[in-house]
């Protein structure tokens, strides 16, 4: 397909518990499978043949496995639908799929799934929209090999201290220079090297100082 780039809206989706279809049961589907378990969804897996892994998969009760081709009631009470492109069911699984409003990814669908890394509360993602799934595999790499787990360590500092920021820190303002001054702090530095009390002990650093910041700003609005 040619023409205008596909102006994409790009959203991440909790999935945990929700029921999510795949169609299809070859090598792009393993990839599908273990991405949407991997995301805490409930799987059904509608194939007449399944690969190896999936098979075995299938076999711990990883997900539910429909052995025959795709029906349109495979559909009832999904959330998601993935078609794989494996079966000849892409244009009927679509159409099905938009009769009751469920996002589906498949050729010319209505959403595309992008390749990317997660460390922890990080989620970097990118698609190309299906032109070239080489090159989105090659920026993974190029992703995974830049942002090491210190990043996911970083973000655990942040998560925990989270709920002391906001109930001590009101201002947005401040908030937002708080998260400038973290993020710009030797705090990835010392996490990549393994020295996570110093990290914590300059979060803790920079917080203190915002939190006195702020009661300073609350004590000259109370005292006007």
């Amino acid at each position: 397909m040619s023409g205008e780039p596909i102006p994409y809206y790009p959203v991440l989706l909790d999935l945990r518990g929700r029921r999510c279809l795949v169609v299809g049961g070859g090598p792009k589907a393993e990839n599908q499978v273990s991405g949407l378990l991997g995301s805490g969804a409930t799987v059904t897996v509608v194939a007449e043949t399944l690969t190896e892994t999936l098979d075995d998969m299938a076999q711990l009760d990883s997900f539910h496995w429909v052995k025959r081709p795709f029906e349109a009631n495979d559909l009832e009470g999904m959330f998601l639908v993935v078609s794989t492109g494996e079966t000849e069911d892409d244009k009927r699984v679509l159409e099905e799929a938009r009769k009751r409003g469920i996002p589906c990814s498949c050729a010319d669908g209505d959403m595309a799934i992008p390749v990317g890394i997660q460390r922890g509360h990080l989620t970097v993602a990118v698609s190309t929209a299906g032109t070239s799934p080489a090159l989105e595999h090659r920026i993974q790499r190029e992703l995974a090999a830049g942002f090491g787990a210190e990043y996911a360590q970083f973000l655990e500092i942040l998560d925990r201290l989270s709920r002391e920021i906001h109930d001590t820190i009101q201002e947005g303002s401040l908030l937002e220079r708080l998260d400038a001054e973290l993020v710009d702090s030797p705090m990835l530095a010392f996490l990549r090297n393994g020295n996570r009390e110093a990290a914590e002990r300059i979060a803790r650093t920079i917080l203190q100082a915002a939190k006195e910041i702020s009661a300073a700003q609350q004590n000259r609005k109370t005292s006007q």
